[in-house]
């Protein structure tokens, strides 16, 4: 009877059996490398930064968490186009729950488990980045928060980085950023927040920027944004601050921007404007702050913004400011409703005839310039009490008392008699605007993450955010 071929075949010796975890671990590393040139190719990033990550230090369990391999594999790659001082601590051999700058959420609306662990926030301000921004960060497809402020950044904005679906925040405030904003930018569902504010930036304002449902704050203040500025900016419904100061506007300001219901504050000025101030901005009821001050700007004051003293919930017209303009007419008198303005700066127009007896109703004015103008008659006695003023400019008494106005009491005078406003300090105005640009934000982030129903993986917080 033959021996079955089975119990012919020997015992492994020792040295056979030590090949088998080897060939384990062989095995285990093709693997390792196989999932990492797959998502690797997925991102179209190159399969070296993927092997780096996949090595179970930078991304733990990599088979299990393939999109955050993959934004691991993007961000390496994209360090390489950043010059940071110090340099940035992203390294396949620290966890990139550890990396500056990057943090790391649990998506619960995305079906696939392996992809919902992701980058979705992306704050490096202050850092010392030099540098182009990097078009890879694109790859990161699930990106809420892009902030890269107060950096030497240059060259332009990449369309593709302006283009991603879930994009919130969009910072890159004080950089050295030039070319176009991207039209690009009318394309995130959800984008709230966008700051270019202090860069090189040139060419006209995307009219594609109306598409934007949910922005909140637009600023692209000190540019050199060129054209007319879009009336489409009119759609975007829920905006609370719009600001375009110190740029190279020109044209009218459009009166669909009576249109934003939810706008707070409206900063035109240092831009080239002509035309009249339209009146359809009393509309805007939430209106407390207007700037269109040094522009080319003609015609009357609209009596129509008498009506933006709306008290609930503590709104109301505090700061206006139409000064350096070609403002000719009258001052109306309805301006004297606004009981809450504490800064009112209409010096340096054309304006002509008396100051209302209506403006004794302007009790809380802290600042008051109207000088520049041709005034007669006198001068209401509530004006005399702004801590800050140029009333002696006018040349006029105070009304029932035939004095001149009282010095102003927070300025130096020098040896001539002319006097100068005490500068406050360089930063308290930014500041008080920077504070509301702070709430307003954190509002509208934590509602829309609430709404996609975003689930925090390293915090139960949502971070505070800064403009």
């Amino acid at each position: 009877m033959k021996t079955p071929i089975l119990a012919q075949r020997r015992a492994p010796t020792p040295k056979s059996a030590a090949l088998v975890p080897l060939a384990i671990a062989i095995i285990a590393a093709a693997l390792f490398a196989a999932l990492a040139a797959a998502s690797a190719a997925r991102a179209n990033t190159p399969p070296a930064y993927a092997e780096l990550c996949a090595n179970g230090i930078a991304v733990p369990n990599p088979r299990a968490n393939e999109g955050l391999l993959r934004d691991c594999a993007t961000l390496l790659q994209s360090k390489h186009a950043l010059a940071a001082d110090p340099p940035l601590n992203w390294s396949a051999n620290a966890s990139i729950y550890d990396w500056e700058g990057v943090e790391v959420y649990e998506l619960q609306d995305i079906p696939h488990e392996n992809e919902r662990t992701r980058v979705i926030w992306l704050e490096l301000r202050e850092r010392g980045l030099s540098g182009i921004i990097p078009r890879e960060l694109a790859a990161l497809e699930h990106l809420h928060r892009l902030d890269f402020a107060h950096n030497r950044l240059t060259g332009s904005i990449p369309p593709e980085l302006a283009g991603l679906e879930h994009l919130t925040s969009f910072v890159f405030r004080h950089n050295q950023l030039t070319g176009r904003i991207p039209h690009e930018i009318g394309s995130p569902t959800y984008l709230v927040y966008v700051d270019f504010a202090y860069n090189h930036l040139t060419g006209g304002i995307p009219p594609e920027l109306g598409n934007l449902d949910h922005m909140t704050i637009l600023n692209l203040e000190y540019n050199q944004l060129s054209g007319h500025i879009p009336a489409e900016l009119g759609d975007m419904q829920f905006t609370h601050h719009l600001n375009l100061e110190h740029n190279r506007l020109t044209g009218n300001i459009p009166p669909e921007l009576a249109k934003l219901g939810n706008l707070e504050s409206l900063n035109l000025s240092g831009n080239l404007l002509t035309g009249r101030i339209p009146p359809e901005l009393a509309n805007a009821r939430f209106l407390s702050w207007i700037d269109v001050s040094a522009n080319q700007l003609t015609g009357h004051i609209p009596p129509e913004l008498g009506t933006l003293n709306y008290s609930h919930g503590g709104y109301g017209m505090k700061r206006l400011d139409i000064s350096d303009n070609r403002i000719t007419g009258h001052i109306p008198p309805e301006l004297g409703n606004l009981s809450r303005l504490t800064y009112l700066n209409i010096g340096a127009n054309q304006l002509t005839g008396q100051i209302p007896p209506e403006f004794a109703n302007l009790a809380n004015l802290i600042e008051l310039y109207m000088g520049g103008n041709r005034f007669n008659g006198c001068i209401p006695p509530t004006l005399n009490r702004a801590s800050i003023h140029d009333l002696e400019r006018l040349g006029l008494s105070i009304c029932g008392s035939g004095e001149p106005p009282a010095p102003c009491i927070a300025c130096i005078y020098t040896e001539n008699g002319a006097s100068r406003r005490i500068p406050p300090h360089p930063n308290a105005q930014r500041r008080q605007a920077t504070s509301r640009f702070h709430n307003a934000i954190n509002i509208s982030l934590h509602s829309l993450f609430t709404q996609k129903g975003v689930a925090l993986c390293k915090t139960s917080q949502i971070p505070k955010s800064e403009p």
